[in-house]
């Protein structure tokens, strides 16, 4: 009877049979099975699709905020293991790039070798780099107001009596004045 109420109450709740827990014996063979699963297995069952690129579930290096997550294993990033496995060896100095800029995705058409600077000037050009610059950089201490007086006034006023109305070093108004810092303000 004890079984019969369990099926009832199975039923009442959409009708779906538990599915029993793996023994500890099905957990060490499932286990051992992940370890001595090819490479390339691993990866695949860590796919998933996304519009065109396919996508990485598994874990990441644990990038912070600013930094890109990428996809990792053990073995190292799998950007550079999935590009190796198809194509080669990746010689040294040299990235594993992603056209759809998409730091997950694994499909290997989108993705391409070159330099750190080929990958930045890639970055530049599509307009992905944010570098924060003046008021919108974290460390600011000036506006871009504060910025043009202390440009109108350095005639009138010397670099430590305007450091001291604004509350700056010596050496931030000198690289406002010489345009060292807020070039992009005229």
């Amino acid at each position: 009877t004890g079984d019969h109420a369990h099926a009832q109450r199975q039923a009442a709740v959409g009708g779906r049979q538990s599915k029993p827990s793996p023994s500890l014996m099905e957990l060490f063979i499932m286990g051992h099975y992940w370890k001595t699963m090819p490479i390339e297995e691993r990866i695949a069952v860590r796919l998933r699709s996304n519009g065109e690129c396919r996508e990485w579930t598994g874990g990441t290096n644990g990038a912070r905020k600013r930094e890109q997550r990428r996809p990792y294993m053990k073995k190292g990033y799998v950007s550079r293991i999935v590009w190796e496995l198809a194509h080669g060896p990746i010689p040294s100095g040299v990235e594993v790039c992603h056209r759809c800029d998409n730091p997950l995705c694994l499909r290997t058409s989108h993705l391409f070798l070159g330099t750190h600077i080929e990958n930045m000037r890639d970055m530049d050009l599509k307009g992905r780099r944010f570098t924060p610059i003046g008021e919108k950089s974290g460390s600011a201490k000036l506006s871009e107001e504060q910025v043009r007086e202390i440009r109108v006034l350095y005639g009138s006023q010397s670099f430590p009596m305007l450091a001291k109305r604004y509350n700056v070093s010596l050496y931030t108004v000198w690289a406002v004045v010489r345009r060292k810092k807020w070039k992009h303000i005229v």
